[in-house]
């Protein structure tokens, strides 16, 4: 058993199984020799149930909390193992028993890093110079057209043209072309506009990658607006893994009719740097049936690695594993400390970040607030400097309601989570409340 033990990466897990099971303790634990099974139940927050079968080339486990490849339990199984074997009662288990506690299959836990094709990679950002070109000639023929458009239908004969775009790995660029030619003709010559300050930005990254003699990818959201899809070490080429613990504040899934997709986007505080950042989980029409759904969470996700896209502002995270444990009063009290009080400096970064290209047309932030007002069905956000900010209703007029129906304690002294968005007609921002935080509760303010 201890031959086949010693093939574990226990020393990666080590650290981060002794800051996930703080105040859990394993009550009962068992072993079968014959078929290399180590199994055990741990007491303390929760009751949490997990069995490990060893093999000559790989292991599995099954985890009543744990996702992934990674698990504090298993590691904390194994370590108790190693201590002290004598404890664990000897049992006999069935080849048919264990494929029913032992859910998943997994190999060691390791970040394969690949080789870099550095002539196929210069061949692929030369190629997509080659769609910026046609990205370019696709602008000037939208411009020249628009003084004669009268209908949309007017425009489809460019559809075509457009999805050539993903021939040259611009799928990123489909969607926006496709948002811009289905616009009316108002809302078309401010998305063209700033659809040209996006060319010319991602352009301007794509000559700075080719021009770096390792072709080395740049810490730039226009990878994101040119479609590209991050393999797992690229990700670690650009920031190296962390470690992190993830609470949820917000979740809403959304239709892109444009890329015909869903996108599973959820907003999460890390409560290790208090950093804003978010995840996406995207489910093309065509192959919805094979692709889970995600939804809301009241977990706080502890990762021992995660990932970082690039970007400064609410960048994107993903993780491959994750331990869930369950929220408490000193996670949401760890919200409100990480919230800002600065409004004033904040409104600024949101405006400037609004008005730059690529970066999209809304972004997250957290604000301290004093108290939420309620005049003529309008709503404030107050600080404790008596300062103001306008909140709009929600989507659908609903937040007025949602806070009429809360508890005054929960609606004092937390922290909101505030998206700014850029108006359709580019000439003003809106501040909508997506969720709050108070020290006793989290409530999500969308439907």
């Amino acid at each position: 058993m201890k031959d086949y033990l010693a093939k574990l990466p226990l020393d990666e897990w080590r650290q981060a199984t002794k800051e996930l099971l703080k105040g859990s303790f394993l009550e009962e634990a068992w072993i079968d020799e014959s078929m290399q099974v180590l199994g055990g139940q741990f007491s303390g927050a929760s009751e949490v149930e997990v069995v490990l079968q060893l093999r000559s080339s790989d292991y599995r486990f099954s985890c009543d909390s744990c996702m992934g490849r990674f698990c504090p339990h298993v590691s904390a199984l194994v370590e108790f193992y190693l201590e002290d074997p004598d404890s664990f009662m000897p049992i006999e288990c069935s080849n048919r028993l264990i494929n029913s506690l032992v859910k998943k299959s997994w190999g060691k836990y390791e970040l394969k890093t690949r080789k870099r094709n550095l002539r196929s990679l210069k061949r692929k950002l030369e190629m997509m110079q080659d769609g910026l070109s046609l990205a370019e000639e696709l602008y000037e023929q939208l411009f020249r057209l628009l003084p004669k458009v009268n209908s949309q239908e007017e425009l489809f004969s460019l559809r075509e043209q457009v999805e050539r775009l993903g021939e040259y790995h611009l799928s990123g660029l489909v969607g926006e072309f496709k948002k811009v030619i289905s616009s009316n003709k108002y809302s078309m010559l401010r998305l063209l506009v700033r659809l040209r300050e996006d060319i010319a930005a991602i352009k301007k990254n794509l000559v700075s990658q080719l021009n770096s003699e390792s072709l080395d990818y740049l810490d730039s959201e226009s990878y994101a607006l040119m479609g590209h899809i991050w393999k797992v070490d690229e990700l670690a080429e650009l920031h190296p893994p962390e470690s992190g613990s993830f609470l949820q504040l917000a979740f809403r899934c959304e239709e892109n009719n444009y890329l015909e997709r869903l996108e599973d986007r959820a907003v999460w505080l890390n409560l290790k740097n208090g950093e804003l950042c978010h995840s996406v989980n995207l489910r093309p029409y065509k192959s919805l049936r094979h692709l889970k759904a995600e939804d809301s969470s009241d977990m706080v996700l502890e990762c021992h690695e995660y990932f970082r896209y690039p970007g400064k502002n609410n960048y994107r995270v993903r993780w491959q594993s994750a331990f869930a444990r369950k929220e408490g009063v000193e996670d949401y009290r760890s919200v409100i400390n990480y919230s800002r009080e600065d409004w004033d400096v904040v409104i600024k970064e949101a405006k400037k970040h609004l008005q730059s290209p690529i970066k999209g047309s809304a972004i997250l932030f957290l604000l301290k607030f004093e108290r939420f007002e309620l005049l003529n069905n309008e709503i404030f956000l107050r600080d404790q400097y008596e300062g103001a900010l306008k909140l709009i209703n929600g989507d659908s007029g609903e937040l007025v309601s949602i806070l009429r129906t809360l508890p005054k304690d929960v609606l004092r002294d937390g922290a909101c989570l505030i998206e700014a968005i850029r108006e359709e007609n580019g000439a003003a921002i809106i501040f909508k409340a997506l969720g709050l935080v108070s020290s006793t509760h989290k409530i999500r303010l969308t439907l």
